[in-house]
């Protein structure tokens, strides 16, 4: 008990060592604090960007909709909306747009389900929303 009572009633404060440790540890409650904000920021910055691509690819589907009602599917026209093979659409401007770049495109493709290769008895639309993060490689 005399070593205990000697221990705290010293008149010397904490040894260097002591500082030492404490600090180390400080520093790494800190650093893991910020690491875990760090990544915080960017998993819900990432979340934002790809909620945001889905409804440009749901715009997209919509304008879509719209062709289907005013066109004519066998024309052949390859500015058609609806003509097979890859269109790509502009990005709506905005604030996330502002932020990436990315690129807005759907394919077209031909269903033929009776083998008679004329006429298409149905078309398959694929949208597709790529973009580049800002600041990952």
């Amino acid at each position: 008990m005399v070593v205990f009572r000697r221990c705290f009633t010293s008149n010397y404060g904490f040894t260097l060592l002591e500082v030492m440790v404490a600090t180390l540890i400080l520093v790494l409650v800190v650093a893991g604090t910020l690491a875990v904000c760090t990544a915080g920021e960017r998993f819900v910055r990432e979340a934002m960007h790809r909620t945001e691509a889905l409804d440009f690819a749901r715009q997209a589907l919509e304008q879509l909709r719209d062709e289907v009602k005013a066109s004519t599917w066998g024309s052949g026209n390859p500015s058609d909306p609806l003509s097979s093979g890859t269109h790509v659409l502009a990005l709506p401007a905005g604030e996330f747009r502002d932020q990436w770049s990315g690129l807005r495109q759907y394919l077209v493709t031909d269903l033929d389900w009776d083998g008679d290769s004329a006429t298409a008895e149905a078309k398959r639309v694929t949208v597709t929303v790529t973009w580049n993060e800002p600041g990952i490689e």
